[in-house]
């Protein structure tokens, strides 16, 4: 799967040109994926929008009402199946990276020892 359709590449002049082209296509040089990174006036821009819409602290009576809208949601039986189903694969994915790592752990002090030992 394709993961980019806009392409830049910064002409002669120093100017980021952005163009999309068909999924799937990939242009050749001096094209490269992605918009390509931010002007210094949109990086300013984007950091004031997150101070001032996204990082807005809220209130104690927005959480509460927030708190109230939660309270009584029911689940169906499916939903519920789901959500335990989900919660099990992530304990066992947890499990095996525990055992994984305690497996190279004893692995690497054994060959640390043997080395050591000779």
């Amino acid at each position: 799967m394709k993961k980019h359709s806009r392409f830049h590449y910064f002409d002669h002049t120093g100017k980021k040109i952005i163009k999309r082209f068909p999924v799937g296509v990939t242009p050749g040089e001096p094209w490269l994926p992605g918009t390509g990174p931010h002007s210094e006036q949109a990086r300013e821009k984007i950091i004031k929008h997150l101070k001032e819409k996204v990082h807005k602290p809220k209130s104690a009576e927005t959480k509460r009402r927030m708190s109230e809208a939660k309270l009584g949601k029911t689940f169906t039986p499916e939903h519920r199946a789901n959500l335990r189903k989900a919660q099990q694969r992530l304990r066992d994915e947890k499990k095996a990276r525990i055992q994984e790592a305690y497996r190279l752990a004893e692995q690497f002090a054994k060959e640390y020892y043997l080395e050591a030992s000779q």
